[in-house]
This record gives structure tokens, sequence and C-alpha cells, in this order.
């Protein structure tokens, strides 16, 4: 145990516990916070003892029952020390504190510095039952004369343990109980003393506020009064202002100068006589524990003239049923308001009539107790709030967990209302719960009442914004339920799952069951129609080029499956259609059994190119467009199927390399062509085949043509993603193609695998063209030029003078930094072509501040030539305008994957594709108000842009300028054409484009996992650079290819290889360092964000203990020989003619039949000797 004194008063003796805060920290914030502010927040308490109003003040409140100020905690620790020396303590003595860091420990620490005591906090889990004396502290060396606990066991507790200390403590207090009690000499916090103290200034008389003295009113002192324990002891008070509870209590709707007798239950009660005193010192709510009397009630309302009463239903119906109601004076009641209980149907209105109130709500309950779930969407000025719980018919009840998310159904609304609790039981007091907190609705399930906020929409959908409530019977459905639901459906066509609606909003997925009759089609054999086919490329995209070969090549591959009902896509289908299982049996199976084959990786590709020149064809064959739609869409399927089928046949690292051949492999579209064919290259060939030439430029992969294709569904299939994941990582490693290299070095071509970091060199220049690496490294390249640019405009000359003929060091850095930068971004541009780098979220906004950052640079050098500071300052404006641009391009940089940044990309597109729309549209009115303006006698003519001013104020609805003006134009066909402009404009044509940006926000919302998963793919390989230039950091980029590009003409590609490593290496051997010793420890651990988290070993031991551990271990088990030779048999059967043999017939004849072999070995039960798709049953169930 340490010592420590402050200020000649207070001793500390930490005994290992209020560490967390720490006494000397917590003394300098007391002592210096009350000498700043004593009016300020010092703590806020969570406790009940202190704080039994958390539900009603909130998490933050601005003056209430939780808050303490300094001044009020000086008050507290006042009073408390002027009863303690009552009992004996004296300077110099010593306080124990048995206590967690909470209020009490904060306010016995003050008393302790009050009366200069020793303040020894101490670990309350020392007092447990089982700690035992040997474990006991050595209080006995200290002088002590007042000990603080918890509760009353810690009480008992520490008289066990320290029974010869207890005989001459002067003081024991328990300070989480409330009762008035006295128990081996324990009292309370707060005895007798301490509420008198409390309670000495009470008025006498009632006192009702008005306009006069309502600013006195607000200053006066109110009290919140609440209680705990029995029925017989004093409530607890918070001195507070009436200012403060109005500002605490304003989000629920308490209503300032109002008067509220509040009589809803709280964890006990207190007289009527206590709540009278509070009400007399002005209190602008009164909050007992008592649960009044109907009289009693009514007599409050009667002689304090209350405005709002606030009651239980209970208590409601007592007042309903008093005979006495109609003899009293309740005129000042003008409304009533029902918390705390399940309020049945009918009683708001009975209680508004009876008690004669303008208005009756129901809310949730602000005191412990019964309640019913109300929402906050009610307006108070209606006449009659039924706020049960009203749901639309038919319509379910949602339980949710966070706003905006659906969860799991868990109650029907009976009769279109809704039953559910409101009381903050916590989770843990399940076991002691009585009946009486629980209730049961009209299907028998139990509900715990509990109190969470609630909102509900115009649907009649109830959704909790915070936790989700507690149903004891959660997977039970009364037979009322099980009555109402519909049949499913049968479909004696197909096995095909079907999504059906019952009455009362329920999906139900059913599986029907084909009929016997129906004849199940023979998949044709894929390796004999395969020796028909060809195998080359370049057939399979010359196919694609007029609809008469992409029809024969569709007949030819249906031929096969013609006979047995399968028939290729000569009419339209959506996506989710050609995945149905009708169409994957119909059309994609036959199709992929045909196309697939094992020793070729060059089938996915060729399915992406068809359905690039599908999507094009489309464009301009008007009367095959949606076909020619549902074909690209098929050969994406049939894409995804196809690397599917490599992902299960290649496990391992073996099978990820397989998958990266098929992806990552350049092919070019004429390879392995006859010599018969046209090779003409085109414009692109005569650019790339001189100066800038790769080597390499007309190859392409397939994963670059699927992001062209914009083939969402393959990208985001689990197959593609694994290996955009392990491309991203670094894990596989390629030489990427490239459109144009604008400084290339191809003297190494590093063909496609898996990368081990162990073997590689320490400084490998090749890391820095990892996507991964080069997402932190742009990340940090753009802050810094953001930096460079916020100082930069900073440090600008506000007037035209001297300061513009000259760069600043910050402006000459930046100039120099964003050369560099600007070159990154044209040498991105040419990597990969415009398509693929503009898919990129942030590309626009990349390639806007290059323009800006070219104007003014240009502008800049201008000014500079001709020594002129306007132009320079003009310059420097033009740079300002970069702003708008780079403070978004920070967001996107930083959150990628957010689905409004995806959203905002593909909205600002059809903005603006609609805006340009709009005006070359509207340009005719501009022309025709133009000239009706020069034909005006008496009239100033006006200009094209006075009157685009007018005309686009009107669009947006900020002013009507143009339709005064437009009698300028002419007496009526001026005023005509521009009323005719604003009902088009600023209706129609905003009404079109608020529904078509919500119809594209929808769209994208609803595939959110595919379009960040395609965005992902984009981010990944526009991240795989292949030109030299990406290695260098700017401005280091501007000095490579100033000195290595004369360098690569003079020397062979070998030096040039050499120099441009050694360059590099230099430059960056810092962060290869770095990288190298992260991937050499990180780079090929599982990966979480693309796959299934990995499973903590010892949840898997916890969940062999529970009750459905069998589930699991049933599959760990080797099954008997019985069952491996029935499914031997059902492999039998299922390949050949299942219903014209006789399923059952055949079954039967091979299990008479069979010998079973004592000595046969076990099969593997995870095996599949047939085709896939041709099992009807899961291999791995027995």
């Amino acid at each position: 145990m340490t010592t420590a004194r402050y200020d000649r008063r207070l001793s500390i003796l930490n005994g290992g516990w209020g560490a967390q805060i720490g006494p000397d920290i917590m003394f300098h914030q007391l002592e210096e916070g009350y000498d700043e502010g004593p009016d300020t927040i010092a703590l806020i308490c969570t406790h009940q003892s202190w704080g039994h109003l958390k539900g009603i003040v909130g998490a933050e409140p601005v003056g209430g029952c939780l808050t303490w100020t300094y001044r009020q905690l000086m008050k507290a620790a006042r009073d408390l020390a002027v009863v303690w020396e009552g009992y004996g303590v004296e300077r110099g003595d010593t306080l124990i504190a048995f206590l967690p860091s909470c209020a009490e420990w904060a306010l016995g620490f003050w008393v302790a510095a009050i009366l200069e005591l020793t303040f020894v906090p101490l670990d309350p889990m020392s007092l447990a039952v089982n700690s035992g004396k040997e474990q006991a502290y050595p209080l006995d060396m200290l002088r002590t004369s007042i000990v603080l606990v918890s509760n009353i066991r810690d009480a008992y507790n520490f008289d066990e343990l320290y029974l010869d200390l207890t005989k001459s403590v002067k003081c024991k207090v328990v300070c989480h109980e409330q009762v008035d009690f006295f128990f081996r000499g324990w009292i309370n916090l707060e005895p007798e003393e301490t509420y008198r103290l409390r309670a000495s200034n009470a008025g006498d008389k009632p006192h009702r506020l008005g306009p006069e003295d309502r600013a006195v009113a607000d200053n006066r002192v109110a009290v919140i009064l609440f209680t705990q324990g029995s029925s017989q002891h004093r409530p607890k008070g918070c001195p507070l202002t009436v200012h403060n509870i109005r500002t605490a209590l304003v989000n629920q709707y308490i209503l300032p100068q109002q008067r509220y007798l509040v009589t809803c239950p709280s964890s006990s009660s207190a007289t009527l006589e206590a709540v009278m005193v509070a009400w007399k010192r002005g209190a602008a709510i009164v909050f007992p524990g008592a649960v009044f009397s109907a009289q009693m009630t009514l007599s409050a309302v009667e002689l304090h003239h209350c405005t709002r009463l606030v009651c239980a239903p209970p208590q409601l119906e007592e007042l309903i049923k008093d005979p006495s109601r109609s003899q009293r004076d309740l005129g000042s009641l003008g409304s009533l308001s029902v918390s705390g209980g399940v309020v049945r149907a009918g009683l708001l209105a009975l209680g508004q009539h009876a008690l004669q109130t303008q208005w009756a709500s129901s809310f949730l309950t602000m005191a412990e107790g019964f309640g019913v779930l109300g929402w906050r969407s009610v307006s108070l000025t209606d006449r009659t709030l039924d706020s049960v719980g009203t749901v639309m018919p038919g319509s379910m009840v949602k339980i949710c967990s966070d706003v905006g998310r659906d969860g799991r159904v868990l109650s029907r609304g009976e009769e279109g209302r809704l039953h559910v609790g409101g009381d903050a039981i916590i989770q843990g007091y399940l076991d002691g719960a009585r009946n009486e907190h629980f209730y049961q609705d009209s299907d028998g399930n139990k509900w715990l009442v509990t109190d969470y906020l609630a909102t509900m929409d115009k649907n009649g959908l109830i959704r909790l914004t915070t936790q989700l409530k507690y149903n004891l019977a959660p997977d039970t459905a009364s037979p009322h339920e099980r009555d109402r639901s519909p049949s499913p459906p049968f479909d004696e066509d197909a096995a095909e799952p079907s999504n059906q609606q019952n009455g009362n909003g329920d999906k139900h997925i059913t599986m029907t069951t084909p009929s016997p009759e129906r004849y199940r089609p023979s998949l044709p054999d894929r390796f004999s129609a395969r020796e028909q086919s060809s195998r080359s490329i370049s057939e399979a995209v010359r196919l694609a080029m007029s609809r008469e070969e992409q029809q024969q090549l569709l007949d030819d591959d249906g031929e096969a499956a013609d006979d047995d009902g399968c028939y290729p896509p000569h009419d339209p289908y959506s996506l989710d259609q050609l995945k149905s299982p009708r169409m994957n049996t119909a059309v994609v199976r036959p199709l992929l059994d045909h196309l697939y084959d094992p020793d070729d990786v060059s089938i996915v590709w060729c399915l992406l190119v068809n359905r690039v020149q599908f999507l094009r064809q489309q464009s301009f064959q008007a009367h095959h467009q949606t076909v020619n739609i549902t074909r690209a869409n098929l050969c994406e399927v049939l894409a995804s199927r196809i690397l599917r089928r490599f992902d299960e046949d290649h496990s391992g690292r073996e099978g990820l390399l397989t998958l990266a051949n098929v992806l990552v492999s350049g092919f070019e579209p004429f390879q392995n062509a006859p010599p018969s064919v046209d090779r003409g290259r085109g414009p692109r060939s005569a650019l790339t085949e001189g100066f800038f030439t790769s080597g390499r430029e007309r190859v392409l992969t397939a994963l670059e043509v699927a992001i062209i294709s914009e083939s969402k569904s393959f990208l985001a299939a689990s197959a593609c993603q694994k290996i955009v994941d392990a491309v991203y990582r670094g894990r596989i490693i390629y030489t990427p193609t490239a459109f144009i290299d604008i400084l290339p070095d191809r003297y190494k071509n590093r063909r496609i695998s898996l990368y081990d970091p162990r073997k590689a060199p320490i400084l490998n220049q090749y890391r820095l063209i990892v996507p991964r690496n080069r997402k932190v490294i742009e990340i940090v390249q753009f802050l810094v030029l953001f930096g460079l640019y916020l100082l930069t405009m900073f440090n600008k000359a506000k007037e035209i003078g001297p300061g513009h003929l000259h760069f600043t060091t910050v402006e000459l850095i930046f100039c120099i930094y964003g050369s560099g930068w600007v070159l990154e971004e044209l040498a991105s541009v040419l990597e990969h072509g415009w398509s693929v780098h503009t898919e990129n979220l942030w590309a626009f906004m990349d390639i806007a501040f290059s323009l800006i950052y070219l104007a003014y640079f240009g502008l800049r050098m201008h000014g500079l030539r001709t020594n002129s500071g306007r132009t320079g300052k003009q310059a420097l404006d033009i740079l300002s305008l970069g702003a708008p641009i780079l403070m978004p391009r920070l967001a996107f940089c930083l959150m990628p994957e957010n689905m409004l940044f995806i959203a905002l990309r593909t909205m600002m597109g059809d903005f603006t594709f609609l805006t340009i729309v709009t005006v070359w549209c509207f340009g005719g009115f501009l022309l025709a108000m133009r000239w009706l303006s020069e034909s005006q006698e008496g009239y100033a003519s006006h200009s094209f842009l006075v009157i685009s001013k007018w005309m686009l104020w009107i669009w947006f609805g900020l002013d009507g300028t143009g339709i005064t003006k437009s009698v300028e134009f002419h007496s009526w066909l001026g005023p005509t054409l521009m009323v005719l402009f604003a009902f088009i404009g600023n209706t129609l044509f905003l009404t079109i484009l608020v529904s078509m940006l919500s119809n594209t926000y929808s769209n994208l919302a609803k595939n959110a996992t595919a379009e960040i998963q395609f965005r992902r793919a984009v981010l990944t390989f526009e991240g795989v650079k292949s030109d030299t230039l990406f290695a260098f950091r700017p401005p280091f980029n501007v000095a490579a290819l100033a000195i290595l590009l004369p360098i690569k003409f003079l020397t062979t590609p070998r030096w040039f290889h050499k120099v441009n490593v050694t360059a590099v290496r230099v430059l960056n051997a810092p962060l290869l360092l770095a990288i190298a010793l992260y991937e050499r420890r990180y780079l090929w651990q599982r990966n979480s964000k693309f796959g299934p988290r990995r499973r903590h070993a010892f949840l898997d031991f916890w969940e062999s203990f529970g009750a459905h551990a069998d589930l699991a271990n049933v599959f760990d088990e080797e099954p008997p020989q019985s069952v491996l030779d029935e499914m031997d048999d059902i492999d039998d059967v299922f390949g050949n003619d299942v219903w014209a043999n006789g399923y059952l017939n055949t079954i039967r004849q091979r299990r008479g039949s069979r010998q079973i072999s004592e000595t046969s070995s076990a099969y593997p039960v995870f095996r599949n000797r047939r085709s896939r798709g041709d099992s009807l049953i899961p291999a791995e169930t027995w």
C-alpha cells in the first residue's frame, strides 16, 4: 500500500482499487473543477441510487438527476460530512470504501477531503463469501471510522471477515440501499438528518405559474422523486431547477409551463404527502414511486390544478369506475397519457370521455413497470391517439436490432394490434422474474416486457431501434397461425423452388416434386460433342461476328439437347430466370457439359468475349435487342459455372494457380486463327506498334473482359473473388497486360505463379505494383497532394501584386509534386484504357483535378513569362476550383466499398446525362425568347446570358423574375413561353430526374454485394501495373521519365533493365524492406475479408457440449457398410433411365440380390463418382 498526502488534509492509501480513475487525478479534477466552474458537470451517475431516471433524462442529459455539478457534489458531501461528524468521526480518521468507481466513490472521496480523512479505496470483490479471512486486508493497522459498502450482502460479509474491526467503526454505510433501515449498526447513505437537510426549505402552498413570474419560476428549485425498497420509507430527491428539468425532458414531449402529475409505478411506492412536498416547491413534474388510488389521484388533480395526467392502464380503469369522479372539479385537466401497461382496445376513448380531456394518447412508459410498445410519429394535436401498436391487416411485425435492418419475425399482430411490453428488466433477471413480468399474447407466446424505443412505418411495420425483444417461445407456432397459412403450391411440370406469400405476409419457400410421368432428360456426352468442335480461340471469337454465326453456334450446341427438351435462348430471359432450376436443366447444364474441358483455360475468356459482342449488337439490332441481352447473360452464367467447376476440380494452391491461369492469362483475339482470317489492325495498332509498343498490346485477360462487359454476377462468384483476393494481396504474381506503356521494361516477363516471400529477394521492386501495396501508397500520395494543395491556397497572395509574379516555396513544391501526380494519372489511363480506368469510383475526380491543375500550371507559367500579376492571380483562382473535387475524393479513397459512394458515382452520370439533354431541349425556348426580345419596341433587348439566368432560376425554383420580365418579350407569347418552360422544366423534368435517380439507387442497393465486388475487382485489376513509371513515387516519376526514357533508346534492353531496377530499389529501399518483412509473416495467413471468418478453436470445443452438438458429430463418423451399399444402388439407378425402368422396382431388385460382405472396406462418405448435377440427393448425408 502506497501513501500520498494532498494539501495536508487528505491522505490516500491506495489498496489496488480505484486505480482506473486514480486518487490524485480524481482529487485534482474535483478541486480544480470546482474552482473553475461550480455549475459545470462534475460526473454523470448511472447507478440506481443516484440515477433512477435514466430512462427519462437520456444518455446525454442537460441537467437532470443523472448529472451532478461540482456545486451539487460539494453540497451533498458537506451534508454527509455534518451527519457523519454527528457519529463521532474526527479529523485524521480513516474512510474505507469497498466500492466500484461510481458516484458514491467520488462522493466519499470529497467527504474525506472535507473532514481531512485518510481515504482507502479497496476492491469490493474482496468481500465475496468465498474469499476467506486469509485474503482479508490488514485493516486493524488503520484508524478506521467509516466503512462504505455497496449492499447489505457486502455489509454482512464485512462483519464476518472483520469481526474485531467492526466494533470500533463509528459509522458503517450501505450506499446502494435506499431503504431506511438499521442492520447490525449499518445505516443507509441518506439517514434522517440528511433527509431533513434536503427537505427543510419546502413550501407550504401550491403555486400556479403565470406569465408574470415565468422567469422567476424557471430558477425555482424542483424535485424529481425516485424510490426503491419498501412502501414505508421516504422518497429520495434530486434538487434541480425547473428550467433544467424542462430542458432534460423536452425529448419526451413534456411540454413546459404545465403541471404534470405522473402516477406510474416505480420499484416501490411513496406516500402522497412526500410527493406533495416536492410539488409545493414548484416542481414542474412529480415522479413518485407510489401507485395512487383513484381517490388520491383525483384529489391531487383537483387540488393542484394539474393540466396533464400520466397514469397506467389499471389506474385509468379505476378512475373510470370511481363514483366520485363526476363530483370533482377536473376542468384544468386538458390531456391524458396512458403508459406503463397493456392498453386494451377502447380504453383511451373511455378515459377521455370520463375525465373530459381534450385528447388522450399512449406512449412508452416513463417508469418501471409494464408498458405498451409505442412510437414517436404521433401528433399531440389529435383528439384520440390509440397507439397501442396498430398494425396493418395482414402485415407482419418485425423485431430488428438496428434501424433499417430486417430481423426475424417473432410475433404476429392479433386483430390488427400488437401487444408487447415496456419494462427495462435485464436479461439476467429472467430466472427470478415472476409471472407478472411477462405478457402472453393470443398465440400463446410469452414476452418479457422491455422498454426500448421503436418506430413504425406507414405500412405498419414496427422496428426496434436498440436490442432484441426476448421471446420465450420463438420457434413455436400456434395452431391458429398454422391454420391461416395457405397450402404450398404444387407444380407438376418442374422441380423448382417457388416463393409464395401467404395472407399474413410470410414468405414460404417450397420445393415441388416432379411428376413421375415427367421424363428426366439425359445430358449429352460432352466428350463426343467436343470432338466435333474446334478448340481454337479465334473460332470462338469469330462466331460472335454475325448474327447468323451466333445462331448457328447455339443451334449446334443445342442439337443434342433438342431431342431431350433442351433449347437455345431464342426468347428473352432475365439473368434470374436463366439461373432458375428449369433453365439450368434445359439450357445451362447441357451447354456447360459440352463446353467444359479441364485442360482448356480459354473457354471462360471466349464466353466473356462473346458476351461483349452480344452486348454490342443489342445496341443496333432493335428487333433482337432483348434476345441478345439474354444470350449475353447466358454467356456470363456459363462462364461463372465453368469457373466454379474449375474451382471444384482443383483444390489447394494448385487449384488457386489453375484459376489464376483461367482469369489472368492473356489471349489474343486472333490467336491460332488460320491464315485466311483477316488480321487487320486498325488505329490502335498504328499507335502502339511504333514508339510506345509493349509487345503484348493485343493481349487481353478474362478478368479485363469481364470488367469491360460489366459481368458483375461473374465477378461476384466465389471462385472469381478468390483469385481477385489473391491478386490483390500479391499471392499470385504475373506480368500484366497494358494498352500503352510510357516507360516499358519487358526484359523479364513473369509467368503466372504463386509468390513465396521467403524465396524472393528482400528488395523486390515488383511488390510495388501489388494492388494492396499500391492502394496504401496511393492513399499516402493523395494525402500529401491534398496537404500541399491546402498549404498553397492558404498562403497565396490575396490581392494582385508582386506575390503573383514568383513562386512561393510551398507553391513550388506543390507544382513539382502535382506534376508527378498528374503524370501518374495519365499513365493510369494509358495502362488499361479509358473504359477500364473510368470504372474506378474516383477516376473522374482525378481526371477533373488533372485538367484543373494543367490549366493552372499553364496559366501560371504564362503569367510568369509575361510578368502579369493578374494572370498569376487568375491561375490561382482556377486552382481553387480543385477543392470541391479533392474533398470528396478523400472520402472515396478511404471508403471505396461504401454503397453510398458507389451509387453516387452512377447517379452523377445519370444526372449529368439528363442535364445535358434538358439544356439541349430547352435551347429552343432560349432562342425563341431571344428573338422575341429583339422584335419588341419600347423595351430593352435582353441578351442570351440574362435570359439563361432567368430560365435557370425558374428551373431550380429559386426566383420568378423571368415570368415577370416575360411581358417585355411579347405581351402574351412571352408569358406563355416562360410559363410553359416552368411547367416542363421545374415540374416534369425534375420529377423525371428524381424518379430516375431513385430507380438507379434502388437497383444498385438491390445488388449491393455484386456492385461492391465488381468495384473490388476493378481496383485489383487496375492496381497491377506494368509500366515502370509506377515504381517511382511522385515527383521522382517526372525525373525518371526525363532520364530513363532517353537511356532506353541508347542501351540494350538488358542494361536498361539493370539501370531501372537499381534506381527503383535505391529510391524505395525503406518501403521495399518494410513490405518484405510484413509479407514474410502475414502474406499467406488466412483471409477473413473475402471468405468466412476463421472460428476460434475454443468455440468449437465449447459447442461440443451444446444441445445440438450431434448435428455436427454425425458427419464425423464413418457410415455403416449398409448405407454405403444403399448409396451405390442409388448411383446405379440414377445413372440409367429412372422413370422408364421404374425406380422402386430397380431398387427392390438390387436390394434383394445384394450380398453384403463382412470384410468390405468402408468407402468415404464424401465421394462423388457421378458427373456433376446428376445426383438428386446430397452425397454427404446418409
